[in-house]
């Protein structure tokens, strides 16, 4: 299955700013007749679910779509493919759905529109769910897998269908869910419906934006495995001369970072470096930390040494302690400033070191 080079981290926060953008409204078909509680207009009623989406750095006030039927039927009332009128073509829709019965809020994912003609392909990981979260439906077997905190899915659908399915019992207090999405085909937009169930107003969503938000109620905080921190650095030509470098530059995780290096500075990059071996803590904006363990070397000669990206991986703290070399040297790219997007190894809370 091929795929774009498109990913996206999807954050959930829960609080509230509506924005309605007319996002594909001529691909909206028109919604069944179901048993929802009176509203009027597109304001959501009173005891709905209000929480925050935030995308690269925008948010907007979301509320759960309001109805008396069980998520499972709201899916699909006749059962099989998503039916909940609200499909919209070639895009994948997400919302949230509040039982007013029983007050349990899921989470919906529902990709394209039936018979229309293109099939499609996508993954996506849910993380940070509390442990009451349960997949209620699979629009066909073995699409999700895992438990909480992390559940993860993966969609391939043919030209006649759509796909997608629910994910239960969310909650909707203190509530903090990170979706990374990973687009593969068949899918042109992603947008978010509120208020109204009978007519949600949508908010489009970037294809290539950062993380996407969703939370509800306050306090909850959900890290990232990683803040996926890019490392440039530049060597020094020789033992006892201060002219490396490094620069580095966090991709996950909510901005406003700060760092504590082991020479005491607390800039994001350092120069006039020393051959040696030199640590820092990242810290986002709402405390989730990574450890990187960064070494300048010596590349002499003329001209100057070059920039190079390296690799962070975990440092084993126990082997460390031990006396003995915690990682391997992997690699080093002599040519340019070219971007290293492969720190998946580190975690938060590990330390991390180049190699």
């Amino acid at each position: 299955m091929a795929y774009f080079n498109v990913f996206i981290p999807i954050w959930i926060l829960f609080s509230g700013l509506a924005i309605k953008t007319d996002v594909h409204q001529d691909h909206i078909t028109e919604m069944p007749d179901k048993e929802v509680p009176a509203s009027s207009g597109n304001k959501a009623p009173s005891l709905s679910c209000d929480c925050t989406i935030t995308q690269s750095g925008q948010s907007f006030a979301i509320s759960a779509l309001q109805g008396t039927q069980t998520a499972v039927t709201f899916f699909s009332p006749g059962g099989g493919n998503p039916n909940t009128g609200l499909e919209i073509q070639e895009a994948l829709i997400l919302f949230l759905y509040e039982n007013v019965n029983t007050g349990i809020i899921s989470l919906f994912l529902i990709l394209d529109i039936a018979n229309d003609g293109t099939g499609g392909s996508l993954m996506a990981d849910v993380t940070c769910l509390p442990s009451t979260a349960f997949v209620s439906v699979s629009d066909e077997p073995g699409e999700f897998s895992g438990a909480p905190p992390i559940i993860s899915g993966d969609w391939n659908w043919a030209p006649c269908c759509t796909d997608g399915g629910v994910i239960e019992d969310i909650g909707c207090n203190n509530t903090y869910i990170n979706l990374d999405v990973l687009v593969g085909s068949g899918i042109d937009s992603i947008v978010w419906l509120t208020g109204d169930i009978s007519n949600p107003d949508q908010i489009l969503l970037s294809l290539n934006g950062g993380a996407i938000t969703i939370s509800c109620g306050s306090g909850a905080v959900c890290c990232p495995p990683s803040l996926d921190t890019e490392v440039v650095v530049t060597d020094a030509t020789c033992p006892d001369t201060p002219n490396g470098s490094i620069d580095i530059n966090p991709q996950d995780g909510i901005p406003g970072y700060t760092y504590d290096w082991s020479n005491g500075s607390s800039d994001e990059d350092l120069t006039g470096l020393f051959p040696g071996v030199y640590r820092v803590t990242v810290s986002d904006s709402q405390g989730c930390t990574e450890e990187l363990e960064i070494t300048v070397d010596i590349s002499p000669g003329d001209p100057q040494a070059q920039a190079v990206d390296r690799i962070a991986e975990p440092v084993d703290r126990d082997t460390a302690a031990a006396g003995q070399q915690p990682f391997a040297q992997h690699h080093q790219q002599e040519h340019g400033n070219r971007k290293n997007d492969d720190l998946a190894g580190c975690q938060h809370g590990v330390a991390c070191r180049l190699r």
